[in-house]
């Protein structure tokens, strides 16, 4: 595949930010401290100054794959994330096509009609041509994508240069192309912010955090033309956004290191197997051991309910593996390669990605295979004859023995690695205990 061609600084608008027709400026407005300031305006945290420490200590969250002579990329998102929009398409299709057809058949069966019955007929149709919505927007998101959608801080030249796909936004835009774009931008026509948004479960409610750069059109013209994220906001949180984004700012204001101390580049590989890809979205695959060393709790709550997870993420891991056979490869234009230069540390290969069961004997496959075989019998023995909850308990009991089992068996030549991304982020965030006694 050839490279994009490359767009310079002000050249073009995001589709989301262009004028609607008829108008001449846009919903998104200005990027300037009066138009967005911090804790007054819906979803921003606080408006970063390049010039001012956000945070005592940085981090890099795992985000950087390549390092060179004067610039730094990073990844769109973790490997892990691919194939959960698809899952969350196809759940919210499902509902959408479920209650909307449930709904119509109940509405048009009535033994009486009116005109308000014959407008409630329209409500299910909406709901299906929801789930229609939802199934097509998610697989385009997720099917035939780029491997990855990078960003590059050039310090040298004061430059950020990103690749992407751009998609377009309303019903419309469901149905045109999504063009492959490469961009740079001047450093000094970005403006960083922490935003936060609410997002409910139905039963929860939670904060999502994320950490924006803002284009602006010039610098005699602060109209926001374009945006980007740097990490996921499913992953960033209140800590660790100010710790991000103040690595980046001591990489290209203050001539600071490429990576923070103690961090490496990714190790992860694009997944080649569908074992691999079940490993990179949750603890079923190659790592089953070092997730029992490193997230015990978390373990035993997925492993209590197994007939939930396993197959969730089965599913998850399908799609994650179909996501990536259908990825198309990236090449930078060659403007930006005679800009960076070449490249001095690459991301860097896991050791037991060779090796999909590496660190999975078959001794602990067959004994976590059993412990699920008794577990399912014990849960259906329970449920279909309480009279017979004896055997219900014993099998239930003998799915955590082999449960244990299969992970002593596991770890035993499981190999030591690196704290984790989420570990070295805590302790990033951490207040300095010795520094507050002083």
């Amino acid at each position: 595949m050839s490279a994009p061609t490359l767009t310079r600084h002000g050249e073009h608008v995001k589709p989301h930010y262009a004028p609607v027709e008829g108008e001449t400026t846009s919903w998104a407005g200005q990027s300037t401290d009066t138009e967005r300031p911090d804790g007054q305006v819906t979803g921003i945290v606080k408006r970063y100054d390049k010039s001012e420490q956000a945070c005592a200590k940085s981090i890099s969250f795992g985000l950087i794959k390549t390092i060179y002579a004067h610039a730094i990329k990073y990844t769109a998102r973790p490997q892990g994330l691919r194939g959960l929009s698809l899952i969350a398409g196809i759940l919210g299709a499902t509902l959408g096509f479920g209650f909307g057809i449930w709904q119509f058949i109940e509405e048009v069966n009535a033994p009486s009609h009116n005109v308000f019955d014959t407008i409630a007929i329209v409500f299910p149709l909406m709901f299906i041509a929801f789930g229609v919505f939802m199934i097509i927007w998610t697989t385009r998101l997720e099917l035939f994508s780029p491997e990855d959608e990078p960003t590059i801080f050039d310090r040298k030249n004061r430059k950020v240069y990103r690749i992407f796909r751009e998609t377009q936004p309303g019903l419309k835009g469901l149905f045109k192309r999504w063009p492959l774009r490469a961009a740079e931008y001047d450093w000094n026509l970005i403006d960083v912010e922490h935003n936060a948004t609410l997002v409910t479960t139905g039963s929860t409610v939670m904060r999502h955090h994320a950490l924006v750069f803002i284009v602006r059109k010039s610098a005699t013209d602060p109209t926001i033309i374009d945006s980007f994220n740097i990490g996921n906001s499913m992953e960033l949180g209140e800590q660790t956004v100010p710790a991000v984004w103040e690595h980046i700012r001591r990489f290209m204001e203050e001539n600071g290191p490429p990576l923070p101390p103690g961090e490496s580049l990714m190790r992860n590989e694009l997944p080649q197997t569908f074992w691999q890809s079940v490993g990179a979205v949750g603890p079923f695959g190659p790592k089953y051991a070092l997730w029992w060393k490193e997230q015990l709790p978390f373990m035993v709550l997925i492993h209590a309910l197994f007939p939930f997870f396993v197959p969730f993420f089965l599913l998850w891991g399908f799609f994650n593996w179909l996501s990536y056979k259908t990825a198309t490869p990236i090449e930078w234009p060659q403007e930006v390669q005679d800009a960076i230069g070449p490249a001095i540390e690459c991301e860097q290969e896991s050791p037991d990605s060779q090796s999909p069961t590496s660190d999975l004997s078959l001794t602990s496959v067959l004994l976590y295979t059993i412990a699920v075989l008794a577990g399912v019998v014990g849960v259906v023995n329970f449920f279909h004859d309480r009279l017979a909850w004896p055997w219900g308990v014993a099998f239930v009991g003998l799915y955590f023995l082999g449960l244990w089992r299969a992970a002593k068996s596991s770890a035993q030549g499981a190999p030591e690695r690196e704290p984790s991304v989420h570990a070295l982020a805590a302790k990033a965030t951490r207040p300095d205990r010795k520094k507050q006694r002083q």
